[in-house]
């Protein structure tokens, strides 16, 4: 038991880091770690709020992921207004780091109201863009020498921007994805 209660604490704290350091990672353009987390926050709203609770518990901990993806996505819809392009305010370091502690707080509190593999790779799907660009540059830095904390100009939407893509353009495609992995996790769910 003991064991157990070490390794899921383990899978947590790399869970919460991981999803700091990658809302921080992906927050490279206007309005994107913003609206990525607006997405996944509306997609835990659905989640909670449309799909059925098996026991009394789950329905308790779905009632509390609604409300507070409802005032999540409704501040950082607000906040939105402001920061897409061009931006008027801009949430800096403690901002985007703040979203991947609430997202990723969120899928952890989630995770109560079901213990299939579906509900553990669902967080997954939601988050999967920034999740997909903060494995590609840790992978990227490794095979290149290059410590995980430098700074690069790889990333998902700095590739976008080499491709050809504006900026709103850029941050657009990668809303889009968002949106349809959300789809699919709760089309799965």
């Amino acid at each position: 038991a003991m064991f157990l209660y070490a390794l899921s604490f383990s899978a947590s704290l790399l869970w919460i880091v991981s999803l700091i350091n990658s809302m921080n990672f992906i927050d490279g353009l206007d309005g994107l770690a913003g609206g990525i987390a607006f997405i996944a926050s509306a997609a835990f709203f659905a989640l909670a709020a449309f799909k059925p609770s098996d026991t009394m518990m789950s329905t308790y901990v779905s009632v509390f992921i609604a409300t507070v993806t409802a005032i999540f996505g409704g501040s950082l819809l607000g906040f939105l207004f402001y920061n897409v392009k061009p931006a008027k305010i801009f949430m800096g370091d403690g901002g985007s780091m703040f979203l991947g502690l609430m997202l990723s707080s969120l899928a952890l509190i989630g995770s109560y109201k079901g213990l299939t593999a579906i509900m553990f790779f669902t967080p997954v799907l939601l988050l999967s863009v920034p999740i997909f660009d903060i494995v590609f540059a840790v992978v990227r830095r490794k095979l290149n020498g290059v410590p995980i904390s430098k700074a690069d100009k790889s990333h998902l939407h700095h590739r976008l921007l080499a491709l050809g893509l504006t900026p709103l353009q850029s941050v657009f495609v990668l809303w889009g994805v968002a949106v349809l992995f959300s789809v699919f996790a709760y089309l799965l769910v």
